[in-house]
């Protein structure tokens, strides 16, 4: 697995990308209904915001339903069986299509068969995030704290087998640091909400995890992911 594990998001129909479209220039009576796995984060906000371009473009209602949970699975399940009339979609990550089937030993739906994929709606990096009095005030000395701290760190993400977890679990590896204590979350709100009050130390999400807290010292951002600098956190 590469260090820079990229979460691409993808919006995808329980039919073809032909019936919604038709249905959304009809502007059918009924609701659209986006089911996504993330309340009150990144895709949510993301969600949202597109939630509201389509119902003006289209003049027809749209519904947003967060379904939390077992890394994706509870909402993608909910399209996969939704009725397959273009109005059910769903907005996740590589978890959907690419990790599941490798990190659960059976889905209750098939990922290839029962859902498909339409658009990729972005594609973010990472960053590694500590909370504000953590010792470690650098990239370089995080990994010398963490090395000499086996059994101590606690790190946070929205699920075992998420692209926070396997990205924080990788770096580990590739660092060479053993024992850090995996603490999942069903939804972002809640680890803000723990590594802001100490109960676990560090996070591996994407910057606007932290960009709220970063000016006030309750969080720092040590590094990013990727081949260059992100424009808004140099």
């Amino acid at each position: 697995m590469r260090f820079l594990v990229r979460s691409v998001v993808g919006v995808l129909l329980a039919t073809l990308a032909a019936v919604a479209a038709a249905q959304g220039a009809d502007a059918a009576p009924k609701p659209i209904r986006i089911v996504h796995p993330y309340p009150g984060g990144a895709i949510d906000n993301i969600t949202r915001v597109l939630a509201d371009r389509l119902k003006d473009r289209w003049g027809q209602p749209i519904v947003i339903d967060p379904r939390p949970g077992a890394s994706e699975i509870v909402a993608a399940d909910q399209v996969a069986k939704a009725r397959p009339d273009g109005l059910t979609w769903f907005i996740g990550t590589e978890s959907t299509f690419a990790n599941n089937a490798f990190l659960f030993r059976k889905l209750p739906f098939d990922p290839a068969g029962d859902l498909v994929p339409v658009s990729e709606l972005f594609a973010v990096n990472f960053a590694l995030i500590v909370r504000g009095d953590f010792p470690a005030r650098t990239l370089q000395e995080f990994v010398e704290y963490a090395k000499n701290s086996p059994g101590k760190i606690k790190y946070g993400s929205v699920g075992v087998g998420t692209g926070p977890h396997l990205a924080m679990e990788d770096f580990a590896r590739l660092a060479g640091i053993k024992g850090l204590i995996h603490v999942p979350y069903k939804t972002p709100p809640q680890s803000v909400q723990d590594l802001l009050g100490g109960e676990i130390d560090v996070v591996m999400s994407v910057t606007q995890f932290a960009a709220p807290f970063v000016g006030s010292g309750k969080m720092r951002m040590l590094a990013v992911t990727g081949a260059t600098r992100q424009k808004d956190h140099p």
